[in-house]
């Protein structure tokens, strides 16, 4: 008999999420932003964010592509220059 069954209840908790790089292709942005838009629609819990902190490079469409997804009040982005 387990005695140790561990649960979760992900409705209980707010959930935050951070990257914390520079935002280039090598590091693969839109893959986990795609990812965080998969996991709000799984646990349909709009109330998530997703922080992405670092260095964006004026070339890179990040902001463009979070706003193509809607997920503008999801995904925060904020440059580590300003």
């Amino acid at each position: 008999k387990n005695h140790f069954k561990l649960t979760y209840d992900y409705k209980k908790y707010k959930k935050t999420f951070c990257h914390i790089s520079r935002m280039s292709l090598e590091k693969r942005p839109k893959f986990i932003i795609d990812g965080f838009k998969k996991f709000l629609e799984i646990t349909n819990d709009y109330e998530c964010k997703l922080y992405f902190i670092g260095y964006m490079a004026s070339n890179e469409k990040i902001p463009q592509y979070v706003k193509s997804l809607n997920l503008e009040n999801n995904v925060l982005l904020y440059d580590w220059m300003k």
